[in-house]
């Protein structure tokens, strides 16, 4: 897991520290996007939490009969690694957004309103995309295999439990236990690929945003 991690600690004496140490308090925009960088490492360890519990139970269900609470709780933990991702994805664009106004001497009068939804995109796309300055993309549609199905359940209703009936084209049928099985297990193996190829995706992001922090001395790897 910390090989997914920034583990970055901030040393700047002229910085405030918080009272357990933990790191600087303030509103400075480096000490900013220090306490980004250590939400994003947090987040990260929910994700391998939930996906290691995904992974335990789903040895299960591809090792037993038809158990409808074993399927249940599948997807519950792969729904929690999907909006994980997205989350990470949130968090990395913060962070690539804080480290451009850090290391461009701009301040958060940048962004747009804060009640806009989309500050940090925008901001993103504004002043980073076209930059060429060697930033990371931000997560698209484009590059993100599991931006669909977030999508779905999130605005949809779609679920990752696939039960009786089923609906086929403009009609309903009625599978066997095996039957709705083999579709569970069909559809959480195509989700793990497509997961794992976000993930690393995500790690790559992770590795050039970090490579520019740390050309500030203050910023120092662990």
């Amino acid at each position: 897991m910390a090989k997914n991690q920034f583990l970055i600690k901030y040393d700047d004496p002229n910085s405030l520290i918080s009272a357990f140490g933990l790191g600087p308090i303030g509103g400075r925009i480096e000490e900013k996007l220090f306490d980004l960088l250590n939400i994003y490492d947090n987040n990260v360890f929910l994700y391998s939490f939930a996906e290691e519990k995904f992974q335990e139970i789903y040895d299960k269900v591809i090792e037993s009969d038809f158990d409808l609470s074993l399927l249940i709780k599948a997807s519950f933990y792969l729904n929690v690694c999907l909006r994980m991702i997205n989350t990470l994805d949130d968090i990395l664009l913060k962070i690539i957004v804080y480290t451009h106004l850090h290391f461009n001497g701009k301040s958060e009068s940048e962004l747009d309103d804060e009640s806009n939804d989309y500050r940090y995109r925008n901001y993103y796309d504004k002043f980073i995309a076209k930059s060429n300055t060697g930033y990371p993309q931000r997560a698209t549609r484009s590059n993100r295999k599991t931006r669909k199905i977030r999508n779905d359940i999130t605005h949809s209703g779609d679920t990752l439990l696939i039960s009786n009936p089923i609906k086929e084209d403009d009609s309903y049928t009625v599978v066997s236990d095996k039957g709705l099985m083999d579709r569970n297990v069909e559809l959480y193996t195509s989700i793990i690929f497509d997961m794992q190829d976000d993930i690393d995706e995500i790690n790559k992001v992770r590795q050039q945003i970090e490579t520019i922090i740390l050309n500030d001395p203050r910023f120092i790897k662990k």
